[in-house]
């Protein structure tokens, strides 16, 4: 049998022999209260808050856990997480991990489990991950070096975390910046003074609403009948495609060029019409950008403007706002499944100033738009960095000077 390789220094241990792995509490629905200590929850962990159920039930100490604490998700949303609250109740689906100090530092401990969860989430299926045991995770190879080395590449890849936690505190401030201005350039306008009633509150004077149906020239859906795919070809864009601002090519399908003029014989896509998701995430759109050629399916609709009524841009960002978007939710919340069809696409109501006026407030967003997507590849390039150093300095590949 080959002797597994290790750097020079480093050893193997199993997880079990370096770190008590300790079982969560499974609660009785009477046993939840409106007060006490606070149980965590898978949505806790993956939401970084939510709401909490409470115990005042009596526990044996190991059954909590302090700000700090090394915590491991075995189902639904796998992987390691340090509880950044108080004093708190771990539930069933949770183990809380003590490092043995003179073994393995807890930091450390985190960011392996971190890349050891990303190797069986590529290498294992969705359903055999829930077999994960604590007996089996207690059994799994850790390949560690001494404990001051351990210390400093633990202590590198924290800086890296607080980098990325900095950019996305930045880029939800910008978030909530662009929701408060959208609020108040699509209902109140630039400067001014004086205000109407209209079928959807007050605003102002020279405005008007519309339906979308009433400026737009087209307003259909892709294709209802299954389109032969291809290994490559034309684009066929799905619900999926669609993402807030952008149409994402990561994940798309394609078909033949006979299948792509078939479909589009019925509706051509153009530049700058607006593209719509109407099942899964409803309500995500995007602008068609130049050079674009595609055909789409019945999970996308599409909204070709009257060019003297209504600006591409400005309507892009009013489907967008919070405005438009209850309306869809109020849609979707009177029939079973969650899709939006093109009866309710035309029936959104719209709130439009003059063209000028129009380009100057789509532009004002746009420019916040611009810098929450120049935050967001820097965010995803410190997070590409992160996951190299991790392969890096987690198997002794680049070694640290202590």
């Amino acid at each position: 049998m080959n002797k597994i390789k290790v750097p020079d220094g480093w050893k193997i241990q199993k997880l079990g022999e370096t770190t008590e792995v300790i079982n969560g509490r499974a609660y009785k629905l009477s046993e939840w209260e409106k007060f006490g200590i606070p149980v965590i929850r898978l949505q806790n962990l993956t939401q970084r808050g939510g709401n909490f159920y409470y115990s005042t039930l009596e526990l044996p100490e190991k059954q909590y856990c302090q700000k700090g604490d090394l915590l491991f998700m075995w189902s639904a949303s796998f992987g390691p997480y340090l509880w950044w609250g108080d004093k708190a109740i771990y539930h069933y689906h949770i183990w809380k991990m003590v490092p043995k100090a003179e073994s393995v530092d807890k930091q450390f401990l985190y960011f392996y489990l971190e890349q050891k969860t990303d190797e069986w989430k590529k290498n294992t299926s969705g359903m055999a991950m829930l077999h994960l045991t604590k007996k089996g995770i207690e059994k799994t190879d850790l390949t560690i070096p001494p404990l001051p080395e351990q210390q400093k590449i633990a202590s590198i890849l924290t800086s890296v975390d607080d980098v990325i936690e900095k950019i996305q505190s930045q880029i939800n401030k910008l978030q909530d910046l662009k929701e408060g201005t959208m609020n108040e350039l699509l209902t109140r306008g630039i400067g001014h003074t004086e205000f109407k009633d209209s079928p959807v509150g007050k605003i102002p004077k020279e405005w008007e609403v519309f339906l979308l149906d009433q400026i737009a020239t087209k307003i259909t859906d892709g294709e209802h009948q299954t389109p032969k795919r291809s290994n490559d070809g034309f684009y066929l864009l799905s619900a999926r495609n669609i993402q807030n601002g952008f149409i994402s090519l990561d994940n798309v399908d394609y078909i033949p060029e006979s299948e792509y003029k078939r479909i589009n014989k019925r509706v051509c896509p153009r530049e700058n019409d607006i593209l719509i998701s109407c099942s899964g995430s409803v309500g995500r759109c995007a602008l068609v950008p130049k050079g674009l050629q595609f055909s789409m399916v019945r999970s996308v609709a599409i909204v070709q403007l009257i060019d003297e009524v209504c600006v591409p841009s400005f309507l892009f960002q009013a489907i967008s706002s919070p405005f438009v978007q209850d309306q869809i939710k109020k849609m979707l919340s009177q029939q079973a499944q969650a899709n939006l069809f093109q009866s309710h696409i035309k029936s959104i109501k719209v709130i439009l100033p003059s063209i000028p006026e129009q380009l100057k407030i789509a532009s004002i967003l746009s420019s916040i738009d611009k810098t929450i997507e120049e935050k967001q590849r820097k965010l995803e390039q410190t997070k590409n960095l992160k996951k190299s150093l991790m392969q890096d300095l987690l198997t002794g590949k680049v070694r640290v000077q202590v």
